[in-house]
C-alpha cells in the first residue's frame, strides 16, 4: 500500500517512538537512497513488513514457512508492478541507474529481510526462525546480488537500536492479538471518510480522483471500523465463486478492479486497496475454532476454490436471483 502525505504522518505519529519502527525506519532510509524509480517510505515499509507479520501470525508454522518459500516473493513482486511504472534508463556519470526491475528486487528485499530481522529476534520459539530462513533462502534464489546490501545496512541500524527493547516488544507483539496491519488499515479507512477539515488537521489533502463528494452521494452505507479486511474477504470469495458480472453481465477478469469499484460505489472508498496484500492477514484470531476453520478456508486460496465449490453444491440456487 502506497500512503500519501497525511497517512505516513498517521502511521509515524503511532510508532515513531517504538524500537521497531526506529530498525525499519534506519534500514528503509539507508537502502532506499539511491533508489529512483522504486522508493518505499519508512511507514510504508511498516505497515508492509507487519502485514506479513500478522499473514504469519494467523497460519500454523508449517504454512507459514510454506508461504514465505512458495508465494511471498510472487505476491510482493505483482504488488510493485502494479503500483510502479518503470522509467527510461537514465545515466549517471559514467554508469547508468539501476533497472527497474533491480530497484523492485531491492524493494522486495527491504520488506522481506525488515520481517526476517524480526522474526529472529522473536524469543522463546524456534518456529519463527523457520519462517526467517525461508524468508533468506528466497531473498538468495530470487534477488542474490542484494543480500549483502541488506545484511549490511540492517547491521549498521541494529548498533543505534536498543535490542534488549527490540527483541521485547516483537516477542510480546508475536505472542499477542494484536495486529498492526489491521490498526493501520481501520486508522487510514476512518481518515479516509473523515470531513475534509478534519483530513486537513492532520496535514491532508484531497481525495484520489479529486471529486469529494462523488461517492459519498452515491451510497449512504460504509464499513465498520476495522471491518474492511473481513468485508473484502467475502468479495473476494463472492468473485471467485462468479457470483459478480460486469454491467453487461459477462464475467469479470480483474478481481482487483472489481472489488476497488465496489468498494469506491458502495462504501465511498475512493483510494485503490491493494487487494492481495489487504485480505491475507484477517484471518480473526478470536473466534472459536469453527470460526477460524470458515476464515482459513476462505483466505486461502486452494481452501477457498474446494469450500465454493461446496457451496455451489449445496445451494443449487445460488446463481438465480
Amino acid at each position: 500500500m502506497l500512503f500519501r502525505r497525511e497517512e505516513r504522518h498517521l502511521v509515524e505519529e503511532r510508532f515513531l517512538d517504538s524500537p521497531l519502527y526506529e530498525l525499519l525506519e534506519g534500514a528503509c532510509q539507508l537502502l532506499m537512497a539511491e533508489q529512483s524509480q522504486v522508493v518505499l517510505h519508512p511507514s510504508e515499509l511498516f505497515y508492509q513488513s507487519f502485514l506479513i507479520l500478522d499473514t504469519l501470525k494467523c497460519k500454523p508454522t508449517e504454512l507459514g514457512v510454506a508461504y514465505c518459500h512458495e508465494r511471498l516473493w510472487g505476491e510482493l513482486l505483482s504488488y510493485f508492478r502494479e503500483n510502479f511504472q518503470p522509467m527510461a534508463k537514465v545515466g549517471i556519470g559514467n554508469g547508468a541507474s539501476p533497472t527497474f526491475a533491480e530497484e523492485v528486487s531491492l524493494a522486495i528485499g527491504c520488506i522481506m529481510q525488515s520481517v526476517a530481522e524480526l522474526l529472529v529476534r522473536v524469543g522463546g520459539d524456534s518456529c519463527h526462525l523457520s519462517a526467517a530462513n525461508a524468508l533468506k533462502l528466497q531473498l538468495q534464489h530470487h534477488a542474490p546480488l542484494t543480500v549483502g546490501r541488506l545484511d549490511k545496512a540492517f547491521r549498521s541500524i541494529s548498533r543505534t537500536v536498543d535490542e534488549e527493547a527490540l527483541s521485547g516488544d516483537i516477542t510480546r507483539y508475536m505472542a499477542s492479538e494484536e495486529m498492526y496491519s489491521e490498526d493501520i488499515n481501520g486508522w487510514l479507512d476512518a481518515l479516509e471518510l473523515a470531513p475534509q477539515g478534519d483530513r486537513a488537521a492532520t496535514g491532508g489533502g484531497k481525495l484520489q480522483g479529486g471529486d469529494e463528494s462523488r461517492s459519498a452521494e452515491a451510497s449512504h452505507v460504509r464499513i465498520a471500523p476495522k471491518k474492511k479486511t473481513s468485508v473484502l474477504v467475502v468479495l473476494n470469495a463472492m468473485f471467485k465463486a462468479g457470483w459478480l458480472v460486469a454491467e453487461d453481465g459477462t464475467k469479470l477478469t480483474n478481481r482487483d478492479f472489481a472489488l476497488n469499484s465496489i468498494l469506491r460505489h458502495a462504501f465511498g472508498i475512493d483510494k485503490d486497496t491493494a487487494i492481495s496484500q489487504t485480505i491475507n492477514p484477517s484471518n480473526n484470531i478470536n473466534a472459536g475454532e469453527k470460526n477460524q476453520l470458515l476464515l482459513r478456508r476462505l483466505l486461502d486460496e486452494d481452501e477457498m476454490e474446494r469450500y465454493i465449490k461446496e457451496l455451489q453444491r449445496e445451494l443449487p440456487d445460488a446463481n438465480e436471483d
